[in-house]
């Protein structure tokens, strides 16, 4: 690895914590309405199955590579963007983005009109998380930066557990209803009224974006332009070893988590009957609690371990998350008794979240401030890419062409999470060695 990793560049807010939390607190917000808009789809498997006539594999395809495919490739060139111009603008941008793309998923007929829009969510929710967290760690203080960062990813598990807890009640409702009566839903179909109901939100949210949300001077004239000329590919060649090991190793957890994202209510149903509320109750409350836990403990784990370990804490704390999670993949969907399930589903949530929160800190701290943007795109393109890419669709895959039985969805997810978090954590330890090697070196912390 470099001497080089970061440039110390400081913003004039970083000082005013106020600003930096209401920050903090207005893109929390504008995450969890994000995941609302991305997973609610994970809890129309039936409806949309019947009504578009698809399988399994093509149902994957639509929740996780029709939003994966540009949501990774967008974001490198959002994040250039993010690295050069107004972050707060491009967020507002991409909130008003997505919420009109998520409303067209109602309006979808088809196969292909429900991928083109859900390719248009992706599209949107790309210019959501690269500035965030370059805006956060130019404003928040330094000594809480593992906090600020956890705090803005507690938005995941707080945007899937209200997905699940309060979308699997209105799906329920509305299917049992036959739909709700009002005059611009009429016509629609349950599961199109679902839909256009979660993403009208979005519009009056960038509308606030674009009128609070703060952009810093990042830096003094001479320095902000050294910063937006660096180029990103000479920083990544150079720190190649490193960031291709931390990258595969939380690609590898993305992979376990989000393919079990995909698949948990629709095992629930298949395997032990529970109705979409009922589902979705539960993994609503394990979501809400077992996520801001893990990363309320690894943002206090990689803030304490900061002080001693100022290179290296946050890739430390990921391998150790890695290495809990091993058991759980083998239990949670393999047995027989729903509530025993639900408990290794729980640790599987808690030590994924342990091991994503520092993550974030790693990539931040070993970036320099002009090029933090584009290396956080990178590092999502590889998660999203391999979790919401591939995770439900090697699942899916599994149990249709291996196991060749749609009953057996927890077997073939017990296989997939196996396998995935047993490379996440090989690819994790050859990070922290390699981390490790450097700062016996002695040489100098990130700075910002």
């Amino acid at each position: 690895m470099s001497r080089t990793l970061a440039i110390p560049v400081r913003s004039e807010l970083a000082a005013r914590p106020a600003t930096a939390w209401f920050v903090v607190a207005f893109l929390v917000l504008a995450y969890v309405l994000s995941y609302v808009d991305r997973t609610i789809i994970l809890l129309l498997v039936g409806p949309i199955r019947a009504d578009l006539g698809i399988s399994d594999t093509q149902f994957s395809l639509l929740q996780g590579f029709a939003f994966a495919v540009l949501y990774t490739l967008a974001g490198i060139p959002i994040a250039a963007l993010a690295d050069r111009f107004d972050r707060a603008r491009i967020i507002a941008t991409g909130i008003g983005f997505w919420g009109i793309m998520t409303v067209l998923c109602g309006y979808a007929g088809t196969f292909w009109q429900l991928f083109a829009a859900r390719v248009g969510v992706g599209i949107g929710e790309a210019a959501l998380s690269p500035p965030a967290y370059s805006l956060i760690t130019d404003l928040a203080p330094r000594r809480q930066l593992g906090r600020a960062l956890a705090a803005y990813n507690v938005a995941v598990y707080v945007g899937i557990g209200c997905t699940f807890v309060v979308g699997g009640w209105l799906v329920d409702t509305l299917v049992a209803a036959g739909g709700v009566s009002w005059p611009w839903l009429a016509g629609f179909a349950p599961w199109q009224q679902v839909m256009i109901l979660v993403g009208l939100p979005g519009i009056p949210m960038a509308i606030i974006a674009f009128a609070m949300l703060p952009e810093p001077r990042r830096a003094t004239a001479r320095s902000a332009e050294r910063a937006r000329s660096q180029p990103l590919l000479p920083f990544m060649v150079e720190n190649r070893k490193f960031l291709l090991a931390l990258f595969a190793g939380f690609a590898f957890v993305s992979l376990l988590f989000n393919g079990y994202l995909a698949w948990l209510a629709e095992y629930f149903l298949r395997a032990h009957g529970w109705s979409k509320s009922q589902t979705g109750f539960w993994i609503g409350v394990v979501m809400l609690v077992c996520g801001p836990l893990g990363l309320a403990a690894s943002g206090w784990a990689t803030d304490t371990l900061l002080k001693t370990r100022p290179l290296s804490a946050p890739v430390h704390v990921g391998f150790w998350g890695a290495v809990a999670l091993l058991p759980w993949p083998m239990w949670a969907t393999v047995v027989a008794d729903p509530w025993l399930g639900l408990c290794g589903i729980a640790f599987i949530i808690l030590f994924s979240c342990f091991c994503f929160g520092p993550a974030v800190v790693a990539i931040q701290l070993a970036s320099p401030p002009g090029l933090r943007a584009r290396v956080s795109a990178v590092y999502l393109f590889a998660m999203n890419l391999a979790g919401i890419g591939a995770g439900g669709t090697l699942i899916a895959a599994v149990s249709d062409h291996v196991l060749r039985d749609e009953a057996r969805i927890g077997d073939a997810m017990a296989l997939v999470g196996s396998a995935a978090v047993l490379l996440g954590v090989l690819f994790l330890w050859a990070a922290r060695r390699l981390i490790v090697h450097q700062e016996a070196r002695g040489e100098p912390p990130p700075t910002r």
